[in-house]
């Protein structure tokens, strides 16, 4: 079994707010490279781990996870033929001005 060893590049934590009379949440975006040299690993399973909430990477490796709640949030990504990996990030809900 292959390391994934990802430069799990997130390329951004791009931030979603909801309407203000919802609870706030984040979405997480990046990327999923594994290999030497780094290729995109497309169709990889990424988790957020102790939820139902996951997605897969597209055909460039690509991927982003809606509705993830504010606080430290583990990400599991899984994808054959590589050994499974995680990631921990904060995750935390953008604010809007005026």
């Amino acid at each position: 079994m292959k390391d994934l060893g990802f430069v799990f590049a997130l390329t951004a934590l791009g931030f979603l707010v909801t309407v203000a009379a919802s609870t706030p949440s984040a979405s997480i975006e990046g990327r999923v490279l594994g290999g030497w040299p780094p290729r995109p690993v497309p169709f990889a399973n990424v988790l957020l781990f102790g939820s139902r909430r996951g997605t897969m990477t597209d055909s460039a490796g690509h991927f982003r996870l809606k509705d993830v709640p504010p606080g430290r949030q583990t990400l599991e990504i899984m994808a054959i033929p590589f050994k499974p990996w995680a990631e921990t990030l904060w995750s935390c809900p953008d604010s809007v001005d005026g």
